[in-house]
């Protein structure tokens, strides 16, 4: 009795009409066990290979060998810049806790006045400079705010002028750190300058901004944006002198 041709999974091997039933069935049961023999090969040696994958991952890992060593203090590295710039990040964005801190332990640096009171300091560092410290002097004329000027000795000896229209205009000047700072000599952008300093005021806090070169006339739009932003919020910005009167401030 003939069976019909049959192909077994991929195998190209055929059974005709001329094997008998017993023939057929053997030759596939053999095909059968070859196929399961290969398989269970295969996967012993590709579990050997995911064994020693392992094991190499490992010895790359171990702190005994010297790639994990190396590894291990690249890690740290990481760890450790990782730290270093959420410092940074925090420092440029909220630099108050570390003035305190600093003031704690130079106690004769002013970086903030206790007080309760709505009050800021305004400090312009670096002046005067003919392209800049004219339109500073405006804008303080504008909202009828005093600040602390720092005097370059250069930049006072080639302008004098200047400094004679800073005294003029009875603006103060004393030696200090401060406390709202956005860093404005490295940033470039006046909006980005003009909103750390926004976010960073607080009562008895003093600012910093820079003057004494061309680069800096972004200056006069941050002190647009932010002594309209202090009058709306009810702060009033003084000479560093007058806040320390009105403060606690016992230094």
């Amino acid at each position: 009795e003939s069976v019909a041709p049959t192909t077994l999974m991929n195998t190209s091997t055929k059974w005709h009409s001329t094997q008998t039933k017993p023939d057929a069935l053997l030759a596939r049961l053999t095909y059968v066990l070859r196929f399961a023999t290969s398989r269970v090969i295969y996967l012993e040696r590709h579990a050997i290979v995911e064994h020693r994958r392992t094991w190499n991952f490992r010895r790359w890992w171990s702190p005994r060998s010297p790639q994990g060593r190396t590894r291990e203090f690249i890690m740290i590295l990481v760890v450790l810049l990782a730290i270093l710039v959420a410092l940074l990040v925090t420092v440029h964005l909220r630099p108050q806790p570390f003035a305190k801190l600093a003031g704690t332990l130079l106690p004769k640096v002013v970086f903030s006045v206790p007080t309760t009171r709505k009050m800021v300091a305004l400090t312009i560092d670096d002046a005067p400079h003919p392209a800049v410290t004219p339109g500073i002097l405006r804008v303080l004329a504008q909202f009828d705010v005093k600040a602390t000027f720092f005097i370059i000795g250069h930049n006072a000896v080639q302008w004098p002028h200047l400094v004679d229209e800073i005294v003029k205009a009875r603006h103060g000047y004393h030696a200090v750190l401060g406390s709202i700072y956005a860093h404005d000599p490295q940033v470039q952008s006046a909006r980005i300058v003009s909103s750390l300093l926004k976010q960073q005021v607080h009562p008895g806090g003093i600012m910093i901004l820079h003057d004494g070169e061309l680069a800096r006339k972004k200056t006069i739009r941050v002190l647009q944006s932010v002594l309209a932003y202090l009058r709306k919020q009810g702060y009033k910005v003084t000479t560093l002198s007058a806040l320390m009167q009105h403060g606690d401030y016992a230094g």
